[in-house]
């Protein structure tokens, strides 16, 4: 039981890393599209602030993950 359950956290590690990646490109590549419905400047900047900072967590997470993983071994 225990082997699975590290195997899984090395997985969900590595999807955590992947979905920030992707949340990351995703948003680069939809900035400027971002800035016709945000409206005011500001409210694309604060969303765009708040986009990024989770991409950076869900990287981080899963970079936490995958280091504790490898450290029990």
């Amino acid at each position: 039981m225990g082997e699975k359950k590290q195997t899984t956290q090395l997985i969900w590690g590595l999807l955590l890393i992947l979905a920030g990646v992707g949340v990351f490109f995703r948003f680069h590549s939809l900035a400027s599209e971002m800035e016709t419905f945000a409206g005011q400047p500001a409210t694309a900047v604060f969303i765009r602030i708040c986009f990024y900072i989770m991409a950076i967590l869900l990287i981080g997470g899963g970079i936490r993950k995958v280091r504790g993983y490898y450290k029990k071994e």
